[in-house]
């Protein structure tokens, strides 16, 4: 355990260490595992941090399950960043479990790998995350 504290979830664990150790206007990066309201909710509302990450292909997004909503995305852009092309879609929407606005981002590579990121700070441009 993160902090010795068996009757505590990972989430509630997170949460306390953020609270003691990260300062506002901090970014703050996770995997699919903490991407949730219990965990994004305090950080950014009462923190001010900004957070981003990966997001399960079950979590529904404007009402649609993620996979379901990257299997119809109409890719918006193309860029190139470091030298590789990337289709990018970007939206601004909800998740049901998290509650505040995020910004989704979808991007597929020249091999057709695609990635979905997530942003509660959903001024930030697509291709920045």
């Amino acid at each position: 355990m993160m902090f010795g504290r068996e009757d505590m979830t990972k989430n509630d664990q997170l949460v306390r260490w953020i609270d003691k150790n990260v300062s506002e206007e901090s970014i703050l990066l996770v995997d699919s595992w903490y991407t949730n309201m219990k965990v994004i909710g305090p950080c950014v509302k009462s923190k001010g941090i900004k957070v981003i990450g990966s997001v399960r292909s079950s979590l529904k997004f404007n009402g649609i399950k993620v996979r379901d909503y990257i299997a119809n995305v109409r890719f918006d852009k193309t860029v190139k960043i470091k030298g590789k092309m990337y289709m990018i879609h970007e939206e601004i929407g909800y998740f049901r479990l998290i509650g505040i606005p995020m910004k989704i981002v979808v991007s597929k590579d020249e091999k057709g790998r695609i990635k979905v990121i997530v942003s509660s700070d959903i001024k930030i441009d697509g291709e920045k995350l």
